[in-house]
């Protein structure tokens, strides 16, 4: 929502003349940057207020799967033009995880960002990042968008601590569009970061009234997210936004940055300008890695811009993704593998664990190979019973798979795997459980009545 012209005019002596109402504009978090944090954690909010030097009488609440949540707002500042107002509020103690809706209000006005917070139990010592680009086509009616509802549920079994989605999301310049990609990406379970691509810049109002930053920093206990807007087709990361890059860095000394850009660093159809410095920070600063989209086609990079043949090299990984829709699939240079894909990275005390695929089947993970959609998925043959095929070369581990038991069956207990959580509905009883997928495997699970003694 643009605030348009103010709504007061202030004069010397701080008197005002009203021409409206009070009217804010929530600047973060929000769906694509949001705030990830533990339940009694504080929650830091931006917005604009357009009566400059007012101190508002907010109410700030959360809504989600589990219910709605007043919080208590501690702190409210105002910038030195008194139309920026920071807010701190404290979440609830014992606040259940998942993804949440933020609504701020006023007497006058209120703001709600769909996902805005997503809550934790506990930060994960090893990272699962799960990171995809150059989305299908959505609002096409046809594969695209079936494509993009496969992708949404198998990134869900797959159940990572977090998704980067890294430019390309949009091709037609359409409101009805950019709806229904917020819909899928609110069907995803894990918090989602998004950058901007240069298709996006087709419909750029429409991109910032749903997400509404081109470039941010999203913290995951000591990992952090920085986004670059590099899709306005100048090939390259502006001055004013490296200078915020180095400074966000500066800020967080000892916590382990993550890069995330649509045009890589290196390569064809790359940044042309200050990719060697933005490099050269995620050297100092230990970086282990930067995640790219754009080329359709997977590779990885040293920090000196050498294209490598394997991952596992020291120093940053500058990684470029094939692309997540299957409308411009290009070979790889040298390459064998064409796919629509995304990569699974498995970072742990500012170290990459994994982030390659063994598209081949040889057991040795390629240089630069994503993940296939596509070779995941779990199908309900019976209530009761979930089976889920795993048609990739890589184990899963921590998948997520969901049995759901007609009527008000509670007590069960699957026959393998770990129960996370049960939700009773009206009509039937969904149980959430964790399992380890091995490569090429199919796993059927059940639901038990528990043995007594």
């Amino acid at each position: 929502m643009a605030l348009g012209l103010l709504s007061a005019i202030t004069f010397f002596g701080g008197a005002s003349l009203a021409l409206g109402p009070e009217r804010i504009e929530l600047l973060q978090p929000h769906l694509g940057a949001p705030a990830i944090l533990r339940p009694g954690d504080a929650l830091r909010i931006e917005l604009l207020s357009s009566i400059p030097f007012r101190r508002p009488e907010l109410t700030v609440e959360l809504s989600g799967p589990a219910g709605d949540y007043r919080l208590a707002v501690s702190e409210t500042r105002r910038s030195p033009s008194g139309s920026h107002v920071s807010i701190l509020a404290a979440l609830p103690p014992k606040l259940p995880d998942g993804g949440f809706d933020l609504r701020v209000a006023t007497s006058a006005d209120s703001v709600t960002r769909p996902r805005a917070v997503q809550v934790v139990q506990e930060f994960p010592e090893q990272l699962k990042l799960l990171q995809l680009a150059d989305l299908p086509l959505i609002g096409d009616q046809g594969a695209g968008d079936a494509q993009m509802r496969a992708i949404v549920d198998e990134i869900n079994l797959i159940a990572p601590d977090l998704v980067l989605i890294s430019g390309d999301l949009i091709y037609i310049p359409d409101e009805q569009c950019y709806l229904k990609l917020v819909d899928y990406l609110q069907r995803l379970e894990a918090p989602v970061v998004l950058a901007p691509g240069n298709h996006d810049y087709q419909s750029w109002g429409l991109y910032l009234r749903h997400f509404v930053r081109s470039h941010h920093v999203v913290d995951f206990g000591g990992v952090y997210v920085v986004t670059l807007n590099t899709g306005h087709r100048h090939d390259q990361v502006t001055r004013s936004q490296f200078r915020w890059l180095r400074q966000v860095m500066a800020d967080r000394p000892g916590d382990t940055p993550v890069l995330q850009t649509h045009y890589p660093l290196f390569g064809p159809s790359s940044i042309k300008s200050l990719a060697i410095d933005i490099a050269q920070e995620m050297v100092e600063h230990a970086g282990p890695v930067a995640l790219s989209g754009h080329l359709h086609h997977d590779a990885v990079f040293d920090s000196a811009g050498r294209r490598r043949e394997s991952w596992d090299f020291p120093g940053p990984k500058f990684s470029v993704t094939g692309p997540a829709g299957a409308q411009d699939l290009r070979e790889e240079p040298g390459g064998e593998f064409s796919y629509p894909g995304y990569r699974l990275v498995t970072l742990a005390a500012g170290e990459v664990l994994g982030m390659s695929y063994d598209a081949d089947g040889d057991g040795v993970r390629d240089a630069a190979s994503s993940y296939p959609f596509g070779r995941l998925r779990a199908t309900s043959p019976e209530p009761g019973t979930v089976m889920i095929s795993n048609e990739l070369n890589e184990p899963i581990s921590r998948a997520r798979v969901r049995i759901v038991a007609p009527g008000n069956e509670l007590g069960l207990r699957p026959d393998r795997g770990k129960l996370l959580r049960v939700i009773a509905n009206q009509n039937s009883t969904v149980y959430s459980m964790e399992i380890d997928l091995p490569a090429n495997s199919l796993t059927v699970l059940r639901l038990e009545e528990p043995e007594t003694s």
